[in-house]
């Protein structure tokens, strides 16, 4: 597992890198964002490493928010691994939920973080792509969107792959849009609009 990132200070430091997984066996996970401090952004997590021979990629580590500083954004996933989560703004500022982590070749995208109170969702991670004659990484699911925000996209779709499920919207808030898919792949579905406001869901994503 990757190393913790640097104290705190004008910048958090980033993350660790995952060792790799020897053959047939899984790498190593990358390390958790470390928490921003009051104001700051949290660090973003480490990235996952490619699996050996036969093995799995090492999850993404995920994003760590300080008090209204924006979610760390997911680490990548090595091959085969998905991308790690974009953490949650935790203070009560307009903070901006992490991204999440692009997917492994053949690994999922990672899931986007929730914004704070008043601030927007992340975006999430893109799958990855398929390896020979392997199939594409979905693209992760949209979150659900804030009160009287919008869900967020869903995450484009690696080669061959589908886009993922636009996020229902919040309260008075409309569906995220589905992700576009991977080349030769099919577009995500639409997220459905809040089930009391009478907003419809937006379109599926582009194949």
């Amino acid at each position: 597992v990757g190393g913790s990132g640097g104290g705190a200070g004008a910048f958090v430091g980033a993350a660790g890198v995952g060792g790799d997984g020897g053959v047939g066996g899984t790498g190593g996970q990358g390390a958790q964002g470390v928490l921003g401090v009051s104001g700051l952004n949290g660090g973003q997590g480490g990235l996952g490493t490619q699996g050996g021979s036969g093995g799995h990629g090492g999850q993404g580590g995920a994003g760590n928010g300080g008090t209204n500083g924006n979610g760390g954004a997911g680490g990548m996933g090595g091959q085969g691994g998905q991308g790690g989560t974009g953490a949650a703004d935790t203070g009560s500022g307009a903070g901006k939920g992490g991204t999440g982590g692009m997917g492994g070749a053949g690994g999922a995208g990672g899931t986007a973080g929730t914004g704070g109170s008043g601030g927007v969702n992340g975006v999430t991670g893109m799958g990855g792509t398929g390896g020979v004659g392997g199939t594409g990484g979905q693209g992760a699911t949209g979150i659900s969107g804030v009160a009287d925000g919008a869900g967020g996209q869903g995450g484009e779709g690696g080669a061959g792959g589908t886009g993922g499920t636009g996020g229902p919207g919040g309260v008075q808030g409309v569906g995220g849009r589905g992700g576009a898919g991977g080349t030769g792949g099919q577009g995500g579905q639409g997220g459905t609009g809040a089930d009391n406001s009478g907003t419809i869901g937006v379109a599926g994503g582009k194949g």
